[in-house]
């Protein structure tokens, strides 16, 4: 009996090869894609139109429709969502083998101040697009100055401090933005600290281990939220607060002398009077001090 089983021929077999790797390849595709649907909210359960939805590690994605829902083709059930929206916190959720999602987005308080901008306070996200520097605490004492205006020389572009006066502990240091900003008016940048609004020379009255932080405001896009008083730039200082469970104590020292470089000596009152007659006569005026007037006081002294 003979058999009539004929062997596969090499085309028949490349055939079913490549009807089978087909196969497998679309059944793999449609088992990867997987739908899941939700719903995003607000903390008051107001829904959230336009809130972005992108799968992590992809550039996957799609955004909420007007009831707040979205319909997202995922990899797999394994997959993170990433849910960002401005003005709130943004969120990472896993799947977790979930196909349907309700999703509460918190507010940040920190990125509503993009939208919503407040006269004095926290300003960080508004100012982002001006020019503004940062000086933090540990910049400011280890330089060893007398007080703040000083200890900001030469730490920011653009600022310039200005001495006019070499009294201790008070040397009239003079804070000027980016040049003088006016000719007739005042040229000294608005000061706040802690929101509160301060002289120009209140800068020198505060002590620098008390400061967490300073800001400067350098152009008028970022003091315009100031008003006027914003022409010529704006420091903001905040002040260091108490931590929650942590009590620390910290003691700096500092003595300093200071010498005056020349001393003038004083003349006499005699030769004083002779120098302001011979000053008004080669101005070609008359002596302020009679002959007499001097010979008494080289005779009697000066009377008390």
């Amino acid at each position: 009996m003979k058999n009539n089983k004929q062997p596969l021929k090499w085309k028949d077999r490349g055939h079913r090869f490549l009807f089978l790797s087909l196969f497998f390849f679309s059944t793999s595709i449609l088992q990867a894609q997987v739908n899941v649907r939700g719903k995003v909210v607000d903390a008051t359960g107001e829904t959230l139109i336009g809130v972005n939805v992108i799968v992590k590690g992809t550039t996957q994605g799609t955004i909420t429709d007007t009831n707040g829902e979205f319909n997202l083709s995922v990899p797999s059930l394994n997959s993170t969502l990433i849910f960002s929206y401005v003005g709130y916190v943004e969120q990472e959720i896993p799947l977790n083998g979930r196909t349907y999602l309700n999703v509460m987005l918190e507010q940040d308080t920190e990125l509503l101040d993009e939208v919503v901008v407040v006269g004095y306070g926290t300003q960080k996200k508004v100012n982002l697009t001006g020019s503004v520097q940062n000086v933090s605490s540990a910049d400011l004492v280890k330089r060893n100055v007398s007080n703040t205006s000083i200890a900001l020389q030469g730490l920011i572009p653009g600022v310039s401090v200005v001495t006019s006066s070499g009294r201790p502990g008070y040397d009239g240091a003079g804070i000027k933005i980016r040049g003088t900003g006016s000719l007739n008016s005042s040229s000294n940048p608005l000061i706040l600290i802690d929101g509160v609004i301060v002289d120009a020379y209140g800068l020198n009255f505060i002590d620098m281990n008390s400061i967490a932080s300073i800001s400067v405001l350098k152009d008028a896009a970022s003091a315009s939220i100031y008003g006027s008083r914003a022409s010529n730039g704006v420091i903001l200082i905040t002040t260091k607060r108490a931590e929650e469970g942590k009590l620390s104590f910290n003691y700096n020292g500092y003595v300093g002398v200071r010498t005056p470089t020349a001393i003038p000596e004083p003349i006499s009152a005699v030769e004083y009077m002779r120098a302001i007659n011979v000053a008004r006569a080669n101005a070609d005026m008359g002596p302020q001090y009679s002959e007499e007037l001097i010979k008494e006081y080289e005779t009697l002294g000066p009377d008390n």
